[in-house]
């Protein structure tokens, strides 16, 4: 008990710092109570919306609003010998995307405040339910690999950011203020990103949780009626009523899945077509100097661009992966249900897991923007697609002129 007390005290702490660097970025606008009472389980974390937070994220929206329209205009007036008017109306045209991208995504974050609570709530059921028979040490391990895991996804933007950061400032000094803007309304979609990853993270370790208790349960009472065929039929009866639950429990999974593609549809879709829009123009100023022979592009602006295009990169293909990864987990549920139905001669049984198995084929785990596109590690490869038809047409327009 002193040992998973432990992990309870570091998990909160570590949740606590990624909650609040959330908050802070404007991605969180609920609060949560760690505190055990009488009516509450030990582990159970209650998730509620939070007014000063609702109150922060309208003065950030304000603020940010204000400073980059500040930086929008004062980039405007500046000269800058080595752009063409093409790429000066491009670069203005994306400043204005950026600055409505990023106050909508955080005006939706106000407005689905009631919705985020709710989620997180059920994820806090959900994992309950899994961990009460969970084994300690099966315990410890799955915390310890959402918790390394979670460090890991986080890890490559505080390395990266700083690094543009410090370059930027260093090199362009005549643009800090343009340059500030920027990056607080870059690192708002990135953490939008970490956001939505970290979510993703949680439900892909509470299938794996999932599959794994489902595994035991089945493989414990096939061994069990080899062994005692006496107590086979009793045993049969509690493991039906096991079954029972773990499909409710799997329908609790599914549906908070759904819940959460959907509360992200909106700002994903402004999130992924910003990176689109920037990652294009990005690839131009990389391209350009190469494609065309143009000395009008400094090196210190290809790198720039260079990293840019890496953080978003490194970005989807962070997110993309987990979302990959989540789905492939609750398809293990179907194939360890269809392989346990061969494997069992208990009709009883065999009724409960073909019902399991016939609801699975319904339950299809999927991440998308509203139904218009998934956001598994397809997105990757349109997007791809999209960004290397739109700089042709770029390359062939600036050749033309």
């Amino acid at each position: 008990m002193f040992i998973k007390d432990f992990i309870n005290k570091k998990d909160k702490v570590f949740v606590k710092f990624i909650f609040y660097y959330f908050k802070v970025l404007g991605t969180a606008t609920i609060s949560f109570n760690t505190e055990s009472t009488k009516s509450r389980k030990r582990n159970e974390w209650k998730f509620t919306h939070s007014k000063s937070s609702i109150m922060y994220n309208i003065g950030l929206i304000i603020f940010v609003t204000t400073v980059s329209s500040f930086g929008f205009i004062y980039a405007s007036f500046q000269h800058q010998t080595n752009f063409k008017k093409f790429e000066r109306v491009t670069d203005r045209a994306e400043d204005v995307f950026n600055i409505l991208s990023v106050t909508i995504i955080m005006m939706m974050f106000c407005f689905k405040y009631k919705n985020m609570a709710g989620i997180a709530n059920k994820m806090s059921m959900i994992y309950q339910s899994l961990i009460s028979s969970c084994p300690q040490t099966l315990y410890k391990s799955f915390t310890d690999n959402i918790l390394l895991h979670i460090i890991l996804i986080i890890s490559p933007y505080i390395i990266i950011w700083p690094f543009i950061i410090v370059f930027n400032f260093i090199n362009f000094p005549e643009f800090e203020i343009y340059n500030f803007t920027i990056f607080m309304n870059d690192i708002v979609i990135t953490a939008l990103l970490m956001h939505y990853s970290t979510v993703l993270i949680l439900l892909k370790y509470f299938f794996k949780m999932f599959n794994v208790r489902l595994s035991f349960m089945l493989e414990e009472q096939d061994y069990l009626c080899e062994i005692q065929y006496l107590n086979c039929n009793n045993r049969s009866k509690g493991k039906i009523k096991e079954l029972f639950h773990m499909r409710k429990l799997y329908a609790s999974l599914y549906e908070v899945s759904q819940d959460v593609s959907s509360f992200y549809s909106g700002p994903m879709f402004l999130c992924i077509f910003k990176i689109l829009v920037s990652a294009t123009l990005s690839l131009y100023y990389v391209a350009k100097p190469i494609i065309i022979d143009s000395h009008t592009i400094l090196n210190v602006e290809i790198i720039r661009n260079s990293m840019f295009g890496l953080i978003y990169a490194t970005a989807l293909l962070i997110f993309t992966t987990l979302v990959t990864q989540t789905a492939r987990e609750s398809v293990k549920t179907r194939e360890i249900t269809n392989r346990c139905i061969i494997n069992f001669e208990n009709k009883y049984i065999i009724k409960e897991l073909s019902q399991f198995s016939t609801f699975l084929l319904q339950a299809d785990v999927t991440f998308t923007v509203y139904g218009f596109f998934s956001l598994n590690q397809s997105l990757l490869t349109s997007m791809t697609a999209s960004m290397t038809t739109y700089l042709v047409i770029i390359l062939q327009f600036q050749q033309n002129n």
